[in-house]
């Protein structure tokens, strides 16, 4: 059965807009945004872009990729909440940095180490040697001793704490069920039953579509303390428009309140 998802579309301009004004608002002060203060925005601007791209499949009745991209969307709420508890918010943007520095030469060198043992001869001696130095001084600048500790994400080294252990201090322990663990499963081919029928088409079972439901809430819910916190993070007492805004959001969620009643209706009927 097809559910009539509501469209965020208009949602995601008018958040783009709220943001915009924020951002202006944070520039005001020392009049430019401040690399720490871009860094946030950035954040809350790829969960309401990813949002957004959730709720375009939903509206196209395609359920095909939503799981993994709810688990991507997790990973950014689990680091604004970080991010904005930190005291010393530019050990996370030098952290973010240099792991990004970390993961691109990283990957460049195991390329070269395997294209060696497949005599590809793709690359020049030249070539692996300026990789290695520029390897050599990330590992250096990046100062973590342990390959281990390396491989970790960078707001895991910003906090010194798991995923695990950030989401159920910062968010709970449903929240990292429905939209980490379990969508991990998705991420790796573990649900391929789940995503596809005996005819090759998309499909989802009315249990994932209570928890499909589950996600969409704390996405919308998210994007609107989100956005509140921010507001109160750049100064912002009142505004009209903010206030409709985040209005508009809770009676989104109420929507998908409707639908999740809805597919609970259907699953007692089965």
């Amino acid at each position: 059965m097809d559910y009539k998802f509501p469209s965020y579309q208009k949602l995601f301009e008018v958040t783009k807009r709220r943001l915009k004004g924020l951002k202006n608002i944070a520039s005001k002060s020392t009049g430019k945004l401040t690399d720490q203060d871009a860094f946030m925005f950035m954040i809350i601007g790829n969960i309401n872009l990813r949002f957004n791209t959730i709720c375009m499949l939903l509206e196209s009745n395609n359920y095909d990729g939503i799981f993994v991209l709810q688990r991507s969307i997790f990973e950014l709420q689990l680091a604004f909440e970080a991010y904005m508890k930190a005291h010393k918010k530019e050990e996370f943007l030098k952290l973010y940095s240099k792991k990004s520095n970390f993961e691109t030469v990283n990957k460049w060198q195991k390329l070269i180490e395997r294209s060696n043992e497949d005599q590809a001869d793709i690359f020049t001696q030249e070539d692996q040697e300026k990789i290695e130095d520029w390897k050599s001084n990330i590992i250096e600048d990046l100062d973590i001793p342990n390959n281990r500790d390396r491989m970790k994400l960078w707001y895991e080294l910003a906090t010194n704490k798991s995923v695990k252990e950030l989401s159920y201090e910062y968010l709970s322990a449903l929240d990292y069920f429905i939209s980490y663990d379990e969508p991990s499963n998705w991420v790796h081919p573990q649900r391929l039953e789940e995503n596809i029928n005996s005819e090759f088409d998309n499909t989802i079972s009315l249990n994932y579509m209570i928890i499909l439901i589950g996600m969409l809430r704390a996405d919308i819910n998210w994007i609107r303390d989100d956005i509140t916190e921010v507001a109160k993070y750049v100064g912002l007492s009142t505004s009209d428009r903010l206030y409709k805004h985040l209005n508009d959001l809770v009676s989104f969620d109420k929507k998908l309140i409707e639908i999740g009643t809805s597919i609970n209706e259907n699953r007692k009927r089965e």
